[in-house]
């Protein structure tokens, strides 16, 4: 079991954390940009802290595993939504390509610890960020938009 917590990772395990990584620091950025550009929206704000600490969970396990941490090429190079409906929907199709990159990743892997890191990552899109940015979408795609706190 000390091998599957700490030890080199092979090249499969290393590509997929970082597949993980980049995914989640793109979706990070893009959200961070929504709070910048629209306010305290929700559920923007909750998102982006959930995201900054999926991040640092792969960066713990790769350092853990003496693995290179890579740049973050992100900040600055992302789309800016010019709502935040239309930053729901974008947020919208972003979790549902993290869902399907968490499937793909926990099918493939076989260390308990990067195991339990993609459920972990998946459970948090499939059960809070996915229904959230549904409900962001519903709530202001009845022209409620610009309403209160929420958007």
């Amino acid at each position: 079991m000390h091998d599957a917590i700490h030890g080199e990772l092979d090249d499969d395990e290393l590509a997929g954390l970082y597949d993980a990584l980049n995914a989640l620091r793109r979706a990070h950025a893009t959200n961070t940009c929504v709070v910048d550009d629209h306010g305290q929206v929700h559920p923007f704000v909750n998102v982006v802290m959930a995201q900054a600490h999926q991040i640092d969970e792969i960066i713990r396990i790769l350092d853990r595993h003496g693995a290179a941490i890579p740049d973050d090429p992100w900040p600055g190079r992302v789309h800016h939504a010019p709502t935040v409906l239309e930053a729901c929907e974008d947020g919208l199709a972003a979790e549902t390509g993290l869902s399907a990159l968490f499937d793909r990743l926990l099918a493939a892997s076989t260390r308990p610890d990067i195991i339990g890191l993609y459920r972990h990552l998946h459970d948090a899109v499939r059960l809070r960020h996915l229904p959230a940015f549904r409900r962001c979408v519903v709530r202001l795609g009845d022209g409620a938009e610009g309403r209160g706190p929420g958007g």
